[in-house]
């Protein structure tokens, strides 16, 4: 595990922060002393997977999203025939 810090604290180290972790150092963010996020440098695997991505846009093969954030108000897709999901994973396992 890595080094935890405050949100208030990173908010004043950020560039610090950012370098560390970029050099390997896993940094455990906290709001009021409990886990909330991670800081950690990108593997080449995710810089490879970005940069398709960017391309796929560039080329036209991707459609961006037309709004940033979550899922906001959208609800999610209910089934009603078939396995509920917790059956599914107890298949899967061999529950």
């Amino acid at each position: 595990m890595g080094a935890n810090i405050g949100i208030r604290e990173l908010k004043a180290k950020l560039s610090e922060c950012v370098r560390r972790a970029a050099d390997g150092e896993c940094i455990i963010v906290t709001d009021r002393g409990r886990p909330v996020a991670q800081l950690t440098a990108l593997d080449d695997a995710t810089l490879d997977d970005m940069a398709r991505i960017e391309q796929g846009v560039a080329e036209g093969w991707i459609t961006p999203p037309k709004r940033r954030g979550g899922l906001g108000k959208a609800r999610p897709l209910l089934l009603s025939d078939g396995p509920s999901i917790q059956e599914m994973l107890d298949e899967d396992r061999g529950d």
